[in-house]
């Protein structure tokens, strides 16, 4: 609205469906175009403006750190408005954001844009109403193929495994009023992410990945407690009791195990040198190890491969997908009897129960 001698009013932003079949929840984003599609600032494209990275030597500018000013809009199933509000927009995810056309968004609520959380139950059984940001993933290296890869295993282990996941929710995008295919909501991995989940105080987490040696793969806190439990396990023989003992105290290992069976077993092949992060608080009682399950497009596809000896090998001399450093926590703690036992039977357990044939082919059934 305008008015003279006076500031133009706020943008007011809708969108209106007409006649359109809705089978999922709908996402509308509106923006000015040039903030997605231009050359020279365009965060969607290739570009003018870009630089390398993310698997390729091209610049892109798909590879920038660049946020965007949009208007997102969420439909819920029966066709309410769950929120409509500014937000900002950036590219999210890794290689995927130069090998497919389909690029994985990360929405923020920041006050600048008006609000500074999505006040909704974006992922229904989750207590959590409130939100500052969430992802919109185009199912990354699986969007060729099934687009729930990811949301499948994440789906096999809810409710039934003690282990740190992504809440997982297929959705309907357009972008501008034009369809733009299949998302799947996402809880970001962040400070946020163990506060949401398990009511931490986001500013005592500790959030790392990958190799923690490296300063830039702290995301959040520092990573002096894990790299002393990791110091620890090269100092004394795991196999005694007593160290066993006191390695229980510095990381969950229930949890742990349930992590890496779930990997192994499902097949992980971008892991563990890739798309693993693990946090804890530095208060009690959530201030043991835990890791999460993200980023799982390459489960269930080669059968030929022996997860088992690449979650293990020591010797890999390589960056990807299995160097050292990524296997020694799990080589060291399986010298121990008692985690050696436990990770087996609970192996077994799992194999012939939350990932009997039946249970995992009824849900491929269902997300498809």
């Amino acid at each position: 609205s305008f008015a003279q001698n006076y500031l133009p009013g706020q943008v007011q932003t809708w969108t209106y469906f007409i006649d359109e079949v809705q089978h999922l929840p709908i996402l509308s984003l509106v923006t000015d175009p040039d903030h997605l599609f231009s050359d020279s600032t365009g965060i969607y494209v290739q570009g003018t403006a870009g630089i390398p990275g993310y698997c390729t030597e091209v610049p892109h500018n798909v590879n920038q750190d660049w946020e965007r000013p949009v208007n997102i809009e969420l439909f819920e199933q029966d066709g309410s408005v769950a929120f409509n509000q500014g937000a900002g927009v950036s590219i999210f995810g890794g290689c995927s954001r130069v090998r497919y056309p389909i690029k994985s968004l990360a929405l923020y609520a920041r006050n600048v844009y008006g609000k500074g959380s999505f006040d909704h139950q974006i992922f229904p059984g989750k207590s959590n109403d409130s939100y500052q940001s969430f992802i919109l993933r185009a199912a990354a290296d699986d969007q060729p193929f099934t687009l729930f890869r990811d949301g499948l295993a994440q789906m096999l282990v809810k409710d039934v495994i003690d282990v740190d996941m992504q809440a997982y929710r297929p959705a309907v995008l357009y972008i501008n009023g034009e369809y733009w295919g299949i998302h799947n909501l996402r809880e970001k991995i962040n400070e946020h992410y163990p506060a949401d989940n398990h009511g931490v105080d986001p500013d005592s987490v500790e959030l790392l990945t990958r190799n923690p040696e490296n300063p830039r793969n702290v995301l959040a806190g520092d990573a002096e407690h894990y790299n002393a439990m990791i110091q620890y396990l090269r100092d004394h023989d795991i196999s005694l009791d007593q160290h066993y003992q006191y390695l229980r105290t510095q990381m969950d290992v229930d949890e742990y195990i349930n992590y890496q069976v779930v990997q192994i077993f499902l097949g992980g092949q971008d892991w563990p040198g890739n798309n693993i992060k693990f946090w804890r608080s530095r208060q009690a009682p959530h201030h043991r190890w835990r890791w999460v399950l993200y980023d799982l497009d390459h489960l269930l596809k080669t059968f030929h491969l022996d997860i088992m000896e690449e979650a293990t090998e020591e010797d890999c001399n390589c960056t990807w997908p299995n160097p050292s450093w990524s296997t020694y926590l799990f080589r060291r703690l399986l010298e121990n009897q008692e985690f050696r036992q436990e990770f087996t039977q609970r192996f077994a357990l799992y194999a012939n129960t939350h990932f009997s044939r039946e249970r995992i082919h009824s849900f491929i059934d269902s997300l498809q």
